[in-house]
């Protein structure tokens, strides 16, 4: 971790090889300096004294010590004084800069990350899709197994049009590591050489490299009729898909699922034995069928926990689609499982 003091300004960082957070706190400084502290070792001690106010850093150069003067503690920190500043994009580095309105870019976020992949042979799978033109913004993601889509409108600054993969791994630290209460807006900037990017408020800065690919056409996967369609609370559909993956945890992962006058839920496995469940949930259309993987599902309701879904199936061999009730600005798809034991 890199302790850096500028201004009145105490500024923590730490990168893990994908991105590197930094977070500024308010401090009296007598003189500015840069140093390296082991992580572990400051971050276990300042969550056991969270409840004091005032600490007093001294960092001596002769003896490589940082000396944290704190209430009763008295404890000494060897570190190196010649740490190098964490990485920025600076307003002469930016080729484009882009004011974000916090909370509902990072909802947008929280909507989609989970889709992308985790596999790191093809890189481009591992990050989110950010389109920016005219003030909106458009998020994909996809495994290969699944694709969530995502447009927020006007929530951009407008003038900047720009089109670039961003890392999941490091965009899903960003839901955790910015207020959006306490900061409403953000500001996203690339650099010119298109190399990294930026996403900082006025107190904390994420930096990370953008990756280098081509992001696969996921519109064909869109936009499902569906010949069976289901409204449900994602609270209620998460409940019954929770107690079901307990029966489909224990094999391959699968649920289930019916419609026809309800939504049936079941998950069988051979040396376990099998659950079955009705979903309170609206059904209209043909009865129809599909196999889809139980996390997929658990999913797509954690993203928005309070909204309204409504699903759509068409059949057992066709991917089934997930959107919000009342909106045509979020589509999530899950590849259907094929069965041979219905």
């Amino acid at each position: 971790m890199v302790l850096r003091t500028v201004g009145s300004e105490l500024q923590c960082s730490a990168d893990n090889g994908t991105f590197t957070i930094s977070a500024a706190i308010d401090a009296a400084v007598e003189q500015e300096g840069c140093i390296s502290v082991p992580a572990e070792i400051l971050t276990g001690f300042t969550s056991a004294v969270d409840d004091i106010e005032d600490v007093a850093l001294n960092f001596s150069s002769t003896s490589s010590e940082l000396h944290l003067a704190c209430a009763s503690f008295d404890p000494r920190i060897r570190c190196r004084g010649d740490a190098t500043p964490p990485l920025e994009v600076t307003a002469d580095d930016a080729a484009a800069t882009v004011e974000l309105q916090a909370h509902e870019f990072l909802e947008g976020v929280r909507s989609v990350v989970f889709a992308a992949s985790t596999e790191d042979h093809r890189p481009a799978l591992t990050g989110i899709l950010i389109s920016i033109e005219s003030g909106s913004v458009e998020l994909r993601a996809t495994d290969g197994h699944r694709i969530a889509w995502r447009r927020l409108k006007g929530i951009a600054s407008a003038g900047v049009n720009r089109s670039q993969i961003i890392p999941a791994a490091t965009l899903d630290e960003a839901l955790s590591a910015f207020d959006s209460a306490s900061h409403p807006k953000l500001t996203l900037a690339f650099d010119r050489d298109g190399r990294r990017f930026q996403l900082n408020d006025d107190r904390t800065k994420l930096v990370s490299r953008l990756i280098d690919g081509r992001f696969p056409s996921i519109d064909q996967l869109r936009g499902l009729s569906g010949k069976a369609v289901i409204t449900v609370p994602a609270h209620e559909l998460s409940a019954k898909v929770r107690t079901t993956a307990v029966w489909a945890r224990a094999g391959d992962h699968v649920i289930r699922l019916y419609s026809a006058e309800t939504l049936t839920l079941t998950a069988s496995t051979k040396d376990v034995g099998d659950i079955r469940t009705l979903v309170n949930a609206q059904c209209v259309g043909d009865p129809a069928r599909v196999a889809l993987n139980s996390q997929f599902l658990l999913d797509g309701c954690a993203a928005a926990p309070d909204a309204t879904l409504e699903m759509r199936i068409v059949d057992e061999n066709s991917p089934a689609s997930m959107r919000y009730v009342g909106s045509d600005e979020y589509e999530y798809v899950m590849m259907s499982l094929k069965l041979s034991d219905w």
